[in-house]
Order: C-alpha cells, then sequence, then structure tokens
C-alpha cells in the first residue's frame, strides 16, 4: 500500500486500492452474516480474497520499477514501512493496555516486543511485516545478480502456497509437505514466503508485459481474456468447494492470474483526468486498512454502552467503511503535516 511520493501516479490504482480496503472490512465484519451464510462466505471469504494479493502486487510494481532503474530507494522505503508498522502497533498495543496491560506491565512490554518482531502487533499488520520481508528479500536476490530466477522461483512458492490452503485436503497426503501444511508454523511461512513474496514480485512480471500492452490501443483482447480468467477463478472456487479441497479460499490458482489482468486493465485505463479524487481515495484506503478494527472495536464498545445489543455484521461493515472513509479523507483535505503520517 505504501509508494514513494515521486512515484507516478496511476489514478485508477489509487482508485481500486480504496476498493481492496473496503474488502478487508468484509473479511473482519462478516457483511450479510444475518441475512444468509452462503451469502456472506461469497462476501467475505471469496471476493475479499483479490484485496490483500491487489496490495502486495501494486507496491512490488512500483519499488521494482525503482529498483530497476538503479534508484536509492531501499532504505527509504523501509524506513517508511518500518515507521507506519510502529506508528499503528503502539496504537493497537494501547488499546491492549487498557484492556489488560495495566495489570501486568512487565508481561505486556513483553509481549508487545515480541508480537511486533513476529508482525503480529494486531491481527492485520502482518501485511506490513509480509511487505517488509518481500522488500528485502527481492532487493537481495536483485543484488545478487537473480533477477532472471526470481520470477519462476515466486511462481513455485505461490503453488505450494495454494496446496496448503485451496487444495489442502488433497496435498495433506503428500509426504513432508502434509506436515507441514498441518504445522502451527504453515501460517506465517503462507503469509511471508507463500503469498507476500509471489505476489509482490508478480509487480515486476507486470512490468515485463506492461510494456507490450501499451503498445495496443486495442482493449477487446485484454477484457476477452479477462472474462475468462475471471470465469476460471469462479469454476475453481465452485470446484474445490464442492469437492471439499480447501481449508480456505484465501490463495487460489487462478486468483494470481486474476490479479494480473485486474491490474493490466487498470494500468490501461489510468484514469488521469480523476487524479484528485484518486488521492482522496488513497488516503481513505490507507486510513481505512490501518485503523479498521479500531474503528470497529469503539462501535462495538458504543453500541452496547448506549443500546445494550450487539452491532449486526452488515451493520458494522456500513459504518466501519463509512467512518474510516471520513476520516482519512478529513485527514487527507487537513493537508496536516503531523496527521498525514496516520494515511500514508
Amino acid at each position: 500500500m505504501t509508494m514513494t511520493k515521486t512515484q507516478t501516479r496511476v489514478c485508477s490504482i489509487d482508485i481500486f486500492r480504496w476498493i481492496c480496503s473496503i474488502l478487508v472490512v468484509a473479511i473482519h465484519s462478516t457483511p450479510f452474516a444475518e441475512i444468509n451464510q452462503q451469502l456472506s462466505i461469497i462476501f467475505t471469504n471469496i471476493i475479499p480474497t483479490i484485496g490483500v494479493p491487489f496490495f502486495f502486487t501494486i507496491s512490488g510494481y512500483y519499488y521494482i520499477k525503482k529498483l530497476e532503474s538503479n534508484e536509492k530507494v531501499f532504505f527509504p522505503y523501509i524506513k517508511r514501512l518500518i515507521l507506519t508498522y510502529f506508528i499503528w502497533s503502539c496504537i493497537y498495543f494501547l488499546y491492549d493496555f487498557i484492556k489488560w496491560g495495566h495489570t501486568n506491565i512487565k508481561g505486556f512490554i513483553s509481549n508487545c516486543i515480541i508480537l511486533f518482531m513476529k508482525g503480529e502487533s494486531f491481527y492485520h499488520l502482518w501485511f506490513f511485516a509480509a511487505l517488509i520481508f518481500s522488500v528485502c528479500l527481492t532487493t537481495l536476490i536483485f543484488k545478487i545478480k537473480g533477477k532472471k530466477a526470481i520470477i519462476p522461483i515466486s511462481v513455485i512458492l505461490y503453488i505450494i502456497g495454494c496446496a496448503g490452503c485451496s487444495y489442502y485436503n488433497l496435498s495433506t497426503k503428500i509426504p513432508v509437505l502434509g506436515d507441514f501444511f498441518s504445522s502451527e508454523y504453515f501460517t506465517t511461512v503462507r503469509r511471508f514466503l507463500l503469498m507476500a513474496f509471489p505476489f509482490f514480485v508478480l509487480g515486476f512480471f507486470l512490468q515485463k508485459i506492461e510494456s507490450r500492452l501499451m503498445l495496443t490501443n486495442n482493449n477487446k483482447n485484454l477484457y476477452t481474456i479477462s472474462f475468462f480468467i475471471l470465469l476460471l477463478w469462479v469454476s475453481e472456487i465452485i470446484l474445490i468447494t464442492v469437492l471439499n479441497w480447501k481449508t480456505n479460499y484465501i490463495i487460489t490458482l487462478s486468483l494470481y492470474m486474476l490479479i494480473i489482468v485486474i491490474i493490466l486493465i487498470l494500468l490501461k485505463n489510468p484514469m488521469l483526468n480523476y487524479s484528485s479524487f484518486s488521492k482522496s481515495c488513497r488516503s481513505m484506503a490507507n486510513f481505512m486498512y490501518f485503523s479498521h478494527p479500531l474503528v470497529m472495536i469503539c462501535i462495538e464498545l458504543l453500541f452496547q454502552k448506549i443500546f445494550d445489543i450487539d452491532v449486526i455484521p452488515t451493520l458494522m461493515f456500513l459504518l466501519t467503511i463509512s467512518i474510516t472513509s471520513l476520516l482519512g479523507l478529513l485527514i487527507h483535505k487537513s493537508n496536516n503535516r503531523f496527521l498525514s503520517i496516520f494515511i500514508n
């Protein structure tokens, strides 16, 4: 989600960032759960799987483009990521301190340090630790002249990740791999090495095919391919569900291709006339991603305090995206240097 300030913007990508942040909120608020379980699964576990992979891929697309042009981007980029991760970790640690930490300050401090180092300061902040890991690993591979191998390696890692998620019940029968997929470490490895890194490197692959795409003004072939890939993604979801192969929908084989065509469409249609709106969308997207768990906690507490009831999931979803979008927009419009750290 983070991008260096000098990077040329593609407005359509920043607008889609906001949509993807809304999808992430859906994962954590389970909209429509009170209406229909199957509908909730679609809008909580399936469609939102586009969100985080999109963030990783776009981050890789912009970062590796600068890396390839020999710009000194690594340290400024890492510094910015770590600062953002640290600030929001402190905010959520403050919540934990109020909730339980004040009763055991020594244990609380120790717990905070461990969770921060593991990338688990709060349940959504693993994204930053995984992104930092991807930046470091990618930069190292480029520095040791392994650029030609990075895409094949990332694809193999992604396929292994899919085997442990959407094809789990098939893959657990494979010796060694089955034990690995069932271990307590798999989720962390999947997040960092089998998901974040492959999608980050996918940004590099997109650069390779982007130049060819821009040489033609014919969008018809791109949209036709996109339609069939979307159809393939839906078919794969149905297949792994009906045959009970999956343990979750987090990553699927066709999702990789779907992210490619989504970003290619956005690059092909940059919407340059929407510059101001896209900047607002980027600020709203960032603030929504960073803050939505805290906003959800506050909404739940207010409803229990004032109305003595729990918030229904769909209302929680709508309130959260509305409040976080509004606050993100207000911070963006304020042009306040201090407040800007919460939206960058």
